[in-house]
């Protein structure tokens, strides 16, 4: 079962830059809906330096069935040991530069610089 859900994670990583992705209720995620489901990416970094006894992964990848309820997790440490953390840390990345729309916002800042 561990595989396919690591499988569904590459995949969305594959294709994150055509998602809708939406910030989600947790603090520093991002989540969107795929079928019947809905997949969030959690960084936990900044809740850790706050509190570092906390017991948190560094980053949880969440894939809720239709009732919201969490059917499965995918969770990485800060270590170098962790194969997750590489996929969950690049999947958060670019979901959030994607909800962010930062490649269309620095072109367009470029266009603007170029006119000028």
């Amino acid at each position: 079962m561990e595989q396919r859900y690591k499988t569904l994670a590459s995949e969305i990583l594959s294709k994150v830059d055509k998602l809708q992705w939406k910030r989600s209720n947790y603090a520093d995620s991002y989540e969107v809906s795929l079928g019947k489901g809905t997949v969030i990416i959690i960084n936990n970094k900044q809740r850790q330096r706050e509190n570092p006894f906390l017991n948190l992964p560094l980053y949880d990848l969440r894939f809720l069935n239709e009732r919201g309820e969490v059917v499965y997790s995918i969770e990485a440490n800060n270590t170098v040991l962790d194969e997750n953390k590489a996929l969950l840390e690049d999947l958060y990345n670019k979901a959030y530069h994607t909800y962010m729309q930062t490649e269309e916002t620095l072109r367009s800042m470029f266009d603007d610089l170029s006119i000028i």
